[in-house]
């Protein structure tokens, strides 16, 4: 019996999600993640020529490093 890999699994077992996932996730248009993806800021994995995906876990910890907090009350 052949053991069957999920196709939206890298080998370490980090989820990928296609774009439109990821720009609904972060409330953002899937231009604003294919932007920021050629600049650099979104890492991603791909497949082929068309097909692109992005590792949640590697996106969330990039958001969380550039949240900026809201001003406390004085």
């Amino acid at each position: 019996m052949e053991k069957k890999s999920t196709p939206q699994q890298e080998p370490t077992g980090q989820k990928l999600v296609d774009c439109e996932t990821l720009a609904a996730r972060y409330g953002v248009s899937q231009k604003f993640v294919r932007t920021k993806t050629r600049e650099g800021f979104f890492p991603c994995v791909k497949l082929s020529r068309r097909c692109v995906r992005w590792p949640i876990s590697a996106c969330d910890k990039i958001i969380e490093a550039h949240r900026v907090n809201a001003i406390s009350e004085v």
